[in-house]
């Protein structure tokens, strides 16, 4: 019913879009798994990471329910253990601590044509933004050339044969560089993002927890300080410092505009990652490594369904594609056919 695309909002109907409604459901469970197994002030105090029962988190895992087949065992463990391993909240002030954490994205996929022997496609790549800030969705998926030419199937062998160096040039390095894992989750090299999903993600609890991100934007209460330099009047000649609530950036939305629709992910995890820069700043660090590491696991493999032509984008590229190539091959067969009837009348 239409019911199901609106809220009373001051006793007022609001439409929400598709994504509107997803960031809004990512956001109630988040809440409702946050309530049910987050720490307890009682207890925190005790065991930082005990819930009221006493049960300690480490992980959470988010797993889409259409997928038509999960990772291997191992490759499932491994992700575990570089998040768990990474996990070193120690506050007893508060449940989420800004440290050293990890985000570990599956590598989906979906097969054309055949199920068993077609081609696999990396599938999810409107939350997915490299580390040197590209999007996987303008790159890939509203790209008419690269939707006819299978240029996600390239992206798919790309991640999957990945191992920290080498390779093609995606300005990727080796991030997983967390010396106090063991040597298991080590071997498991990562894709570096800035956000990702796939399908299926592991989150450090401390970074599930935030209080000042959420997955729908309205929520997110993450402060940004902007220094403004000063101007001709100025007397005092000094740097103020104002600030405001960090936005999601309107380049990664589908219209290109500041209130456009966006993937619940990539919010969600760009929040993240400038909390935890932020984190970084205020302790006086100055390394350049992100103490938030989101990347894509090459042997996380997670299938589903195929949709092919998933996008307007793609499927407008595609018409016009197939529109130009029917358009060359007319003039082609007219140009044949003038050239032909020419001859024929000069051996007349």
């Amino acid at each position: 019913s239409s019911g199901a695309n609106e809220y009373e909002d001051d006793n007022t109907a609001v439409v929400l879009s598709r994504y509107e409604r997803l960031a809004m459901l990512r956001s109630e469970q988040r809440r409702r798994v946050l309530q049910r197994y987050g720490r307890s002030s009682s207890n925190i105090a005790a065991d930082p990471k005990s819930d009221s029962r006493g049960y300690k988190y480490d992980v959470v895992v988010n797993i889409d329910f259409d997928l038509l087949a999960l990772p291997k065992m191992e490759e499932f463990a491994a992700a575990v253990e570089a998040v768990a391993s990474s996990s070193n909240s120690t506050s007893a002030e508060a449940d989420h601590d800004p440290s050293s954490s990890r985000i570990v994205c599956a590598n989906g996929y979906e097969t054309w044509f055949n199920p068993k022997s077609g081609p696999r496609l990396y599938y999810d790549t409107l939350p997915a933004i490299d580390e040197g800030g590209r999007w996987y969705y303008q790159m890939y998926s509203r790209s008419w050339l690269q939707v006819v030419t299978f240029g996600q199937r390239r992206l798919f062998m790309a991640i999957e044969s990945f191992s920290g160096g080498g390779g093609e040039d995606h300005s990727h390095k080796d991030s997983d560089e967390d010396e106090d894992a063991d040597d298991n989750a080590d071997s498991y090299t990562l894709w570096p993002m800035k956000s990702c999903f796939g399908g299926l993600a592991f989150y450090g609890w401390e970074s599930f927890s935030s209080s000042q991100c959420d997955y729908v934007r309205s929520r997110i209460a993450l402060p940004l300080a902007v220094e403004q330099s000063p101007n001709s009047e100025d007397l005092d000649g000094e740097t103020t410092t104002t600030t405001t609530k960090w936005q999601f950036p309107q380049r990664y939305t589908l219209s290109g505009t500041p209130d456009g629709d966006a993937c619940e992910h990539a919010v969600f995890q760009l929040c993240l990652g400038e909390e935890y820069r932020q984190g970084r700043n205020a302790k006086g660090e100055t390394s350049n490594d992100n103490d938030l590491v989101i990347g894509i696991q090459p042997g996380l493999l997670a299938s589903r369904e195929a949709n092919i032509m998933s996008t307007d984008e793609a499927v407008w590229g595609l018409i016009k594609g197939v529109a130009l190539f029917l358009g060359l091959s007319g003039a082609v067969k007219i140009g044949l056919r003038r050239s032909k009837r020419k001859n024929i009348l000069h051996e007349e």
